[in-house]
């Protein structure tokens, strides 16, 4: 083989090499990778620009959502959280499988392992108690507010999830931490996101792919939650690649066929395909040792490999979770989104009771998530952005849902509330701060009321904040509600010490 330069025989050894190792692939029997005869992938390799089963939605189409299609968004939204608790209990444990003896046992089951010492998931006694992990503190919150809210916002969510953040660091993952620490130094969005090559972005993408699945600004969105937490193409490669595998889930597919769908699709860059052919590549492995060859710390984009590859090789939920919890080191990070896929596959009924009734806050969730999915209950058509009115406008704050009735007593106490809202919010606004200070004084008006402490008789429902203490309110608000209260009913003012 002549060659005039480095280059052009690079180019002509390349061609050799395609030429000779490059096999053709029947995928309608078998989905499988041979290392020996596999060179490279780009996206005009034959295997991957054949059509599809069916035709993918268009990225400027907007597809109604179904019915059954909404009950697959809320699967998923449950699955990763009951997925997540399961995975608590061996999260950050490199390789549980020399902890454990039993652990690799096909009659052995590690979810909740350690948790309790008794059947019930109730008992607590002579068990461990148990703590919240961070992916599911974080994810928890931002559901409670993007259900809230009906919609995403960038410089709104960021706000909404220093409020709900702050109030307890021990749950707090170090990127979230790093952002207190921004919003403090007084960054607003998206100045606040910090640099970060984890998956830790993957626990919010089934939030986002529930609320705008079969849209076409799911990756806009996507790109503004990102945004708000982290900076680094990595990570938005990420989040798109899983944002798009799980909206063809709840739009029908199997996890396999979204996969597929994933690797041919022109919604995504050949690089972001790329990542996910990567993850095939051990196919041929048990997931639970590609996690450990691809490394289960869930750095990128080692991490984001660990999570594809899964979903490559299993078929049910269980056994995913199962897989994801042997495979060791960050399993919560991982469990989020792979429980999602598989609960959305096949529904509900595939996450065992008991899991559910040993997942904490799992009434909360399950609330706010039903609330969430009811949102494209509302247009029985498509789910448009225009409709709620120019996104740049004032948002519109839901009223909280509360145990008592309303009346003029509960409007008054509103009307306080709001007053003293404004008055604060002038004041901030004399000082030069205004919208963009997300670290101020009060809480902002979407945050849902329940989540601040209240010592008036005026008694909301319980939510995700309750878990953390709630939100507390100034001594100067509590005193003016107190006395508001006082002066209604003919009773004494309090004193303020």
């Amino acid at each position: 083989m002549e060659a005039k330069s480095v280059a052009e025989a690079v180019r002509k050894g390349q061609g050799m090499l395609s030429f000779h190792y490059i096999e053709k692939v029947e995928k309608e029997t078998k989905f499988e990778y041979n290392k020996k005869r596999f060179y490279r992938f780009t996206a005009t390799t034959p295997e991957f620009v054949q059509a599809v089963e069916r035709p993918l939605p268009s990225a400027t189409l907007d597809l109604p959502l179904s019915a059954a299609a909404r009950r697959r968004a809320l699967a998923a939204l449950i699955g990763g959280f009951v997925a997540d608790a399961a995975s608590t209990s061996l999260n950050g444990v490199s390789h549980p499988e020399k902890t454990i003896p039993n652990l690799l046992r096909l009659d052995f089951d590690p979810a909740f392992c350690g948790l309790y010492d008794s059947g019930d998931g109730h008992d607590k006694k002579g068990g461990r108690a148990r703590l919240e992990s961070s992916t599911g503190f974080e994810a928890r919150i931002l559901l409670q507010c993007i259900a809230r809210r009906g919609h995403i916002h960038g410089s709104q969510l960021a706000k909404d999830a220093y409020w709900g953040f702050k109030n307890d660091h021990r749950l707090l993952s170090a990127s979230s931490r790093a952002f207190i620490k921004r919003v403090h130094s007084g960054k607003g969005w998206p100045h606040c996101a910090v640099k970060c090559r984890s998956i830790d972005v993957l626990s919010l993408i089934p939030i986002v792919v529930a609320l705008y699945a079969g849209t076409n600004q799911l990756f806009t969105k996507v790109d503004e939650l990102v945004k708000v937490f982290y900076v680094g193409t990595r990570v938005r490669d990420a989040a798109l690649v899983a944002a798009f595998v799980l909206e063809q889930v709840i739009l029908g597919a199997s996890v396999l066929q979204a996969m597929r769908m994933s690797i041919r699709t022109e919604r995504l860059s050949v690089k972001q395909r790329k990542v996910i052919f990567k993850a095939f590549t051990k196919s041929q492995l048990p997931s639970y040792e590609a996690i450990q060859k691809f490394g289960n710390r869930g750095s990128l984009p080692g991490g984001f490999h660990a999570v594809l590859q899964p979903l490559f090789v299993l078929n049910d939920y269980p056994t995913a979770v199962r897989e994801n919890i042997i495979g060791g080191g960050r399993t919560c990070r991982r469990a989020m989104f792979i429980g999602a896929c598989f609960a959305a596959q096949d529904g509900l009924d595939v996450i065992p009771e008991g899991w559910i009734q040993k997942t904490q806050y799992f009434d909360f969730i399950e609330a706010d998530a039903s609330a969430l999915v009811g949102r494209r209950e509302v247009q029985q058509g498509s789910f448009n952005e225009e409709d709620e009115g120019n996104r740049h406008a004032a948002y519109v704050d839901y009223v909280p849902r509360s145990s008592v009735s309303s009346s003029h007593r509960v409007e008054r106490l509103e009307s306080s509330r709001r007053s003293s809202t404004n008055f604060a919010a002038s004041s901030s606004d004399v000082n030069g701060t205004g919208d963009a200070d997300i670290a101020s004084d009060m809480p902002p008006d979407g945050v849902p009321a329940s989540s601040c402490r209240s010592s008036g008789f005026l008694r909301r429902r319980s939510n995700s904040y309750a878990s953390s203490g709630g939100l507390s309110s100034t001594p100067f608000n509590r005193v003016q509600l107190l006395v508001h209260i006082a002066d209604h009913h003919g009773l004494e003012r309090p004193v303020r010490h």
